[in-house]
């Protein structure tokens, strides 16, 4: 059994068990997972940025998710930039689903003018994290009185629209998040200070505080992961060939 036919069994079990199929409005999500491999003899295996275990050879799982859902996934060398797969996959969704996509929400690392550009060419109302310093670099003030503060952690500054990268003159209507990050107890490490934006064109209007609960909507690709490299043993990859552990994870 071929990768092809792998990927439409997958297809066919969502379509008849699944709710990604008959979603009003189809949100996308997508997110990748570094896989450390102890061989660079096996196939695409090679030094990549991988945070838990730098300088290990090491490939990735890029998927596509819809209500939850792995709809569509790719696994590509260690080296490989998430932006040079993100259109492929949503290309996939949308023959899978014979649909237009709508809204696509994706983290920090997708921020690229190209990307952008791509989304806004396709006709794509997207919702992503940007870089703080980025935003204010492209001349925002921020007034001390307009931070709206929601518990004693965190707080929204609503900057209206404004461009968020200078490769992309497109502007987003951008929210500033601050968040203190309380160690667990018993930890040495100390209180952090979060800073990060939430760039968006959705097409209907949400306050600040509802722009950071619908991207954060995301976390959980994270759990999805977790279960696969937990239970489903998703990290032990069976062969020295790429293909043959590509349809292993599918």
């Amino acid at each position: 059994m071929n990768l092809k036919q792998l990927d439409d069994v997958n297809h066919q079990l969502l379509r008849r068990w699944g709710g990604s199929s008959t979603q009003p409005v189809i949100v996308v999500d997508v997110d990748a997972q570094t896989h450390t491999l102890e061989s660079r003899q096996r196939e695409s295996a090679v030094v990549g940025p991988n945070r838990k275990k730098r300088g290990k050879p090491c490939v990735q799982l890029h998927v596509a998710f819809i209500c939850h859902e792995a709809v569509a996934q790719k696994l590509v060398a260690g080296n490989t930039h998430c932006r040079r797969v993100l259109l492929e996959l949503l290309s996939a969704v949308s023959d899978k689903l014979k649909t237009d996509l709508t809204i696509v929400r994706l983290d920090g690392g997708y921020l690229a003018g190209q990307i952008l550009s791509a989304l806004i060419a396709r006709h794509l109302q997207r919702i992503l994290a940007c870089r703080y310093d980025w935003v204010l670099s492209q001349g925002v003030v921020l007034s001390p009185q307009k931070w709206q503060r929601i518990d004693e952690t965190t707080r929204f500054y609503d900057v209206g629209r404004t461009t968020v990268i200078s490769t992309c003159k497109h502007p987003l209507r951008v929210v500033l998040v601050e968040k203190k990050q309380t160690p667990l107890e018993g930890s040495k490490s100390r209180r952090k200070l979060i800073r990060y934006g939430i760039a968006e064109n959705l097409a209907f209007c949400l306050d600040a505080k509802g722009v950071h609960d619908f991207y954060h909507g995301r976390q959980t690709i994270e759990q999805f992961f977790k279960e696969s490299t937990g239970p489903f043993s998703a990290g032990k990859m069976p062969s020295q060939k790429f293909r043959a552990n590509e349809a292993y994870l599918q």
